[in-house]
């Protein structure tokens, strides 16, 4: 790892350059903050990928609860770009060419926005339950039909004023009861995807 501090709660990582590290760039633990940083390349020694239970972290930025990654650059990891768990927060960042995995992926209560996610091989960016994706640019992502720039797994999410263009699937809505509003889709093979409902 550049840093791994998963078990330091309420860290802050500053002004970071984590390159090329065989696992994760920066990992840090509940209620962090990271910002101003740059991760590159990291993750390479996961191969072939272990996945996160068995205490493999392969990601670029990777925040327990609760954290914050503001104004971040992540391109080039073998895992997610920016990985955040329950109530995270990702505003103003890069997250570019992630080889197996999202851009950014979030789980439930997290905010999305003002994000630039493009060209990662598993999709732009992923959502669990109840969070808001907004005002975010998702460009060339997703290979396949399984992901998408904006991909959607759960429930009571607002996804909205974003742009998402050259994608596989513009926005992919898998499940009812979500809010999506003034999204703008153009050049992707889909447009848009949507659940009943």
């Amino acid at each position: 790892y550049g840093i791994n501090a998963t078990n330091a709660a309420e860290a802050i990582i500053e002004n970071v350059k984590a390159y090329m590290n065989g696992y994760a760039g920066i990992a840090a633990g509940e209620n962090s903050l990271v910002e101003n940083c740059i991760a590159y390349g990291n993750g390479m020694k996961n191969d072939p990928p272990q996945p996160p239970q068995f205490g493999v972290v392969d990601d670029g930025i990777h925040v327990e609860a609760y954290s914050t990654v503001k104004d971040c650059k992540s391109r080039g990891n073998r895992g997610c770009g920016i990985y955040v768990h329950l109530g995270g927060k990702v505003t103003g960042c890069t997250a570019a060419q992630s080889m197996v995995a999202n851009g950014i992926f979030a789980e439930d209560f997290c905010t999305i926005r003002d994000c630039t996610v493009m060209g990662n091989m598993s999709g732009g960016i992923t959502v669990m339950n109840k969070c808001r994706v907004s005002d975010n640019t998702c460009a060339d992502n997703a290979l396949s039909s399984s992901s998408a720039g904006i991909l959607v797994l759960g429930m009571s999410n607002r996804i909205e004023d974003n742009n998402l263009t050259g994608n596989f699937t513009g926005l992919k809505v898998q499940s009812s009861g979500n809010l999506v509003i003034r999204n703008s889709a153009n050049g992707n093979t889909n447009d848009y995807l949507m659940g009943a409902g």
